[in-house]
């Protein structure tokens, strides 16, 4: 695994996670640290864990934070991942292949609105410019 060019990172792993947000779903908070302003994908490798310890944090019930000595985390803009033997990739569930993958991040390439009890702010806040008009 290669990071943001330089950084090269070999390990054995059963699951390599790159994300840029703190919760897999609605309960399982993947760290407290993880954010989706710093302009960097967070990664963490599962080295040093077997399976059934893999499947033990996944079923922990208090959905608890990935905090154990065989999981790694850094953070990079790009990251690209070679693995030998080919192994599964997915994005969101989704199976894309397999083999190598590269992920880049863009910051802020993705407008979303949300409302004023999500954020704080009115829900129209830097949209509207008053000296644009979309009609004209």
């Amino acid at each position: 695994m290669t990071l943001d060019g330089r950084k090269l990172i070999s390990t054995t792993s059963h699951m390599i996670l790159i994300t840029n947000m703190p919760f897999l779903g609605p309960h399982f908070q993947i760290s407290p640290n993880v954010s989706f302003r710093d302009g960097r994908l967070d990664v963490f490798t599962f080295s040093d864990m077997s399976k059934l310890d893999m499947l033990a944090y996944v079923l922990r019930p208090d959905g608890g934070t990935l905090e154990d000595a065989g999981i790694h985390h850094c953070r990079a803009r790009h990251v690209a991942v070679v693995s030998k033997p080919r192994m599964p990739v997915l994005a969101d569930g989704v199976p894309l292949g397999q083999g190598s993958l590269s992920v880049h991040i863009h910051p802020r390439a993705l407008p979303v609105m949300a409302g004023t009890k999500l954020t704080g702010n009115l829900a129209t806040t830097g949209l509207n410019n008053p000296k644009s008009n979309p009609d004209e």
